[in-house]
């Protein structure tokens, strides 16, 4: 089973017609990714250590710190035993970049803008899984968002453990 399939099949199993919207709209905006060794570029972390369990928090900050060059995504990873994790990664030149878990080899997730990424730091402070938000703002139209919307900066965004 590849990481594309793990939805796949998720999606057979949903009973709640919400949750079947959810699976649905992340298999059709969803790529799927081969990895081919761990790093792109290993020049590319000269500036900033990876840490370990913070696949949110590294993807999103390397994201924001060079959106020119780094995509980010979330959905999940499965490692060379065939186990699926809920996770992000970002691609760099359209190539999967773990910069957290070096077992993964088969990538599938949906590409969430740094834009949107920039968004949720400024109100929630610290980093986090944002597939959620980002399909309710793109499929139900932005109706989880807070009346307070201020303005961030990286250094200000905390990570939070416990994640891939």
């Amino acid at each position: 089973m590849n990481s594309k399939q793990y939805f796949e099949n998720i999606l057979k199993l949903v009973n709640h017609p919400k949750q079947h919207k959810f699976y649905s709209w992340l298999i059709a905006n969803g790529s799927y990714f081969k990895m081919k060794g761990r790093r792109v570029d290993d020049n590319f972390y000269r500036w900033y250590q990876p840490q370990a369990g913070a696949c949110y928090y590294n993807c999103q900050i390397l994201t924001v710190e060079h959106p020119e060059k780094v995509k980010y995504y979330e959905g999940v990873a499965i490692s060379k035993l065939g186990v699926p994790l809920d996770h992000a990664f970002i691609t760099i030149n359209g190539k999967v970049h773990d910069p957290t878990w070096a077992d993964g080899f088969d990538y599938f997730g949906v590409n969430i803008p740094v834009d949107f990424i920039r968004k949720i730091w400024t109100r929630e402070k610290h980093a986090l899984p944002l597939i959620p938000f980002y399909y309710m703002e793109v499929v139900l139209n932005g109706k989880w968002r807070s009346q307070a919307e201020g303005s961030f900066h990286p250094s200000s965004v905390s990570s939070q453990k416990g994640e891939g």
